[in-house]
Parts: C-alpha cells; sequence; structure tokens
C-alpha cells in the first residue's frame, strides 16, 4: 500500500485535470495535462514519502536483539519507498501519457456511497469547529492515560503450550550420567498432571552449535489449558518444576524457556537466554570468581528472574607425556605410543569398511577395566623392539590435568 500511494496519487491527478479539460471542450493534450498533473502533486509525494521514510529512521539505531531483529526490515523499507518516490516522479507520468485517455469522471458506486454518508458529516464537523478540536484532545489525552497499561516487554513470552528446560551439570558429566539425570527429571514431571509427554535431548552434534553431554534439553509437552485440574497457571507451573528440580537433581544447573523463543535467542544473539553477561580472559578461576561476584550482585536488581551462572572450571584431563629416554632406551618411538592413545583410549578409527554405498568405520579400543581408572592407564602393556612387555607408566608419565 505504501508503495503505490505515490503511483496511484499521480494517475488520479492526471485523469482528473484531464476530465476538467475535456468538459470544457477542445481536444485534450495528454501530454500537457499529466505534467501539469506532476507539478501539483510533485511536492506533496516527495514529502509524504520522505515523512514515511524518516519515521523507520530511529530502526537503524537499534542494536543487540532489536537490531538484528528490526534493521533488516527498515532498510527494506526505506530502499522500497524511495524507489517507489522515483517511479512515481519519472516513469509513472511517462505511463500516464501513453495509456491514459481523456474521459469524463465518473465515481464508482461504491466510492459514489461512501461520499454520500461522507459529505454530510464533513459538513456537520466544519460548522462545530470548536467541538470537534476539542473532542480530537480529549481522544488524545485518553489514549495518554491508556500507556501506562500497555506491554513494555520488547519480546513477550510465547506461551507456545511447552516448556524447554536447559539444564547444566558439571563439566566433567559423563553421557551415562546425563542419562540418569535425564531419567530422573522426566520421572520427577510425571508428578504434575498438565505434563502430557517429556523428551529429553543430551548434547549437541559437533557440527553447527556444539554442545557436551554435561547439557541436556527437556522438552516438555503440556497438555490443553483447559483440561488442566490444578487450579495452576503456566507461570505457577514452572516455579513449581523449578523448585523440583531443585529438590530431585540439585547438582545441576536448570532453567526454562519456550522452545522456539530459546532457538530465536540462540540463533540471533549467541545465547541460550534473553540476557546474558559474557566475561572474557585466560585465567579459569579468575573467571569463575569474578563472575559469581557478578551473579551476587545481579540477583539484587529488580526484575532479575532465572538467574544461572554456567560451569567455567573446565574438564579434568588424563595427560601422557612420554619419556623419551626411556623409549630409546626399549628401542620404541613416541608414535608407538601416541598410537595406543589415539586408538585404544581416544577410539580412532583404524581403518573403512565398505559395504556397496555405506562407509563404516572401525575402531579398535582397551576393554572398558583398562580404561577406569588412571592407574590402570599406567599399566597398559606396551610391546618394545626386542619382544618384552613393559607397562605405560615405565615409559611415559600419566597424570591428572
Amino acid at each position: 500500500g505504501m508503495m503505490v500511494d505515490g503511483a496511484v496519487v499521480m494517475v488520479e491527478n492526471a485523469f482528473r485535470i484531464m476530465a476538467e479539460r475535456l468538459e470544457h471542450g477542445g481536444k485534450v493534450n495528454r501530454t500537457a495535462a499529466v505534467l501539469a498533473a506532476a507539478k501539483e502533486v510533485a511536492n506533496p509525494i516527495t514529502f509524504a514519502i520522505i515523512i514515511i521514510i524518516v519515521v523507520f529512521l530511529p530502526l537503524f539505531a537499534l542494536e543487540g536483539l532489536e537490531g538484528k531483529m528490526f534493521k533488516p526490515m527498515a532498510f527494506n523499507i526505506a530502499f522500497a519507498m524511495a524507489g517507489s518516490m522515483l517511479l512515481s516522479l519519472t516513469l509513472i507520468p511517462v505511463l500516464a501519457s501513453m495509456i491514459l485517455k481523456p474521459k469524463p469522471e465518473r465515481d464508482t458506486w461504491l466510492v459514489a456511497k461512501i461520499k454520500k454518508g461522507y459529505s454530510p458529516l464533513l459538513a456537520k464537523a466544519l460548522g462545530r469547529k470548536k467541538a470537534v478540536v476539542l473532542g480530537a484532545l480529549v481522544a488524545l489525552v485518553a489514549s495518554l492515560a491508556l500507556f501506562p497499561f500497555l506491554g513494555k516487554e520488547f519480546m513477550p513470552q510465547l506461551q507456545e503450550g511447552s516448556i524447554m528446560w536447559r539444564v547444566t551439570g558439571i563439566p566433567s558429566t559423563s553421557l551415562n550420567e546425563s542419562i540418569k539425570t535425564s531419567n530422573t527429571i522426566a520421572e520427577a514431571f510425571k508428578k504434575f498432571p498438565e505434563v502430557d509427554t517429556t523428551v529429553a535431548m543430551i548434547g549437541r552434534a559437533e557440527k553447527g552449535e556444539t554442545a557436551d553431554v554435561n547439557y541436556m534439553e527437556i522438552y516438555t509437552a503440556l497438555k490443553p489449558q483447559e483440561d488442566w485440574k490444578s487450579g495452576r497457571n503456566i507461570k505457577e507451573l514452572e516455579e513449581a518444576m523449578q523448585e523440583t528440580l531443585e529438590e530431585v537433581v540439585p547438582n545441576v544447573v536448570p532453567g526454562y524457556t519456550q522452545p522456539i523463543q530459546m532457538r530465536v535467542e540462540e540463533l540471533i544473539s549467541g545465547v541460550r537466554a534473553t540476557l546474558a553477561l559474557k566475561l572474557y580472559g585466560e585465567d579459569l578461576e579468575a573467571l569463575d570468581r569474578i563472575s559469581g561476584q557478578l551473579k551476587a550482585v545481579l540477583a539484587k536488581v529488580e526484575g532479575v528472574a532465572d538467574l544461572s551462572l554456567e560451569a567455567n572450571v573446565g574438564k579434568p584431563q588424563i595427560r601422557i607425556q612420554v619419556n623419551r629416554a626411556e623409549l630409546a632406551r626399549h628401542g620404541m618411538n613416541a608414535e608407538e605410543v601416541l598410537t595406543i592413545v589415539r586408538n585404544g583410549l581416544g577410539g580412532e578409527p583404524v581403518s573403512v569398511l565398505l559395504d556397496g554405498v555405506k562407509r563404516f568405520d572401525i575402531a579398535v579400543r582397551l576393554n572398558d577395566d583398562t580404561r577406569q581408572s588412571v592407574e590402570a592407564l599406567r599399566k597398559i602393556p606396551l610391546r618394545t623392539a626386542t619382544g618384552a612387555l613393559v607397562p605405560l607408566s615405565e615409559v611415559a608419565e600419566v597424570s591428572v590435568a
């Protein structure tokens, strides 16, 4: 609608002037009529479109989530309106002089009916100018009085009929422990009659937005609210479920949101929250200490809810540092030790099985008993150049870092 307004005004005015000149008799010069029409409405069209563009200028100053969502729209509208103004003042008059034919100006039945009702109202309004202006001022004041009751949140939380729980454990949490935690949470949610189904997704794929096995997303589908018998609303249900999680799994940090809202927040802002404070540095312990202090400060801010702190301390790692002097004494090299580490412990594929168009990686790993503890790793036997067997601890230092 906004884009064609200028063209409509230009064509309508050209047609009106042709009709007026036709009524006076004589041949109508279409080019002269269109030129006269363009001179009349060129300034109003230009200023009207510029005003529309100016209305969207504040959107260019938005930053963060708002800027990423609305700046593209502001750019598109601004360029589209500028293009429509250019066409309305150049191409449209040319086409009007070629296509329009002088005819008597007649209203369609719909426009005639509207004018029939509008003309008396306009005459009455012009006869009572003070009353009309006073009524407009009263309506303006009344609309301003409604301002405190309007929503002021940029992105109000939608009620999608489900809850997405984000549960984060300590970084060293294993997959089995995460599965156990998800089962515990699912069992706890069964106690709520409003819950229909619960699905847990642990970690994320290596490609795209990755997440380790200590992070899980639990999708909770809710029954229609008309079937709820507890009398709770969605907010009270979320708070009750949050309290239940803190009781049954106290070793994790739970948080909740809506599924679509969470995806939008992640894609646009890069964080799994509506608002996040990021700290950067090289010392993880210092970052962990400072983030704890900031969390205590932010908790005092009015309006802050569901405040959580992501774990910054890294995973414990097993470090295997080869002793090259001992390797040389046994006639071995570092590659032999690293092969055991990559294949036997890390599960790196050693070959590929082809089955038609399918490909399957073949991995050779040490048994679970060998990987249960650091002491068991130190006892992994290695074969020397002479055929003797020596433990890994004799040619490498195995420690926890």
